[in-house]
């Protein structure tokens, strides 16, 4: 597994716990990348993973997430269920079992997994594009244009 992200302390928690369970060979800790070299990080990704319990806004990774073709493995928190739902990432209880059994199925469930990133990639494009963002200014301009017409007739 290789795991991008994470302040100091957390990687060396990390790492810790993957010698004490024996997994430290199947681990490789980045810590904090800066953000050029993610993309090279995400184009190896098998599963793109938030492990997320705490919070309230959207990491703004969860965006690149949905457009990458990559399936998503995130817990159902609100900071991830603002955004995500059962149709474009694999959702899990905010516990290490659940989270671990979520990974699993995106390994195994390739029916599963085809499915949720098709309907991530849609979503992408429809809501959090370049262009959907265009659209919904331009929507927000004539909103308000029509507010100033109806003032001043």
């Amino acid at each position: 597994f290789l795991v991008v992200g994470g302040k100091p302390e957390q990687v060396e928690v990390s790492k810790k716990l993957a010698e004490q369970t024996g997994t430290a060979d199947h681990f490789i800790f980045t810590g904090q990348r800066p953000p050029e070299e993610i993309p090279a990080f995400m184009d190896i990704a098998d599963i793109l993973v938030s492990p997320r319990i705490e919070g309230n806004n959207t990491p703004l990774k969860i965006y690149a997430y949905l457009r990458s073709g990559i399936p998503v493995v995130a817990t159902r928190h609100l900071t991830h269920t603002q955004v995500l739902n059962d149709d474009v990432a694999l959702l899990t209880d905010i516990t290490p079992d659940d989270f671990g059994q979520g990974i699993l199925k995106a390994v195994q469930d390739e029916s599963l997994v085809q499915k949720v990133v098709t309907n991530a990639q849609a979503l992408s494009q429809r809501e959090y594009s370049y262009e959907a963002y265009v659209k919904k200014t331009k929507e927000v301009y004539q909103y308000l244009e029509a507010l100033l017409k109806r003032k001043r007739g």
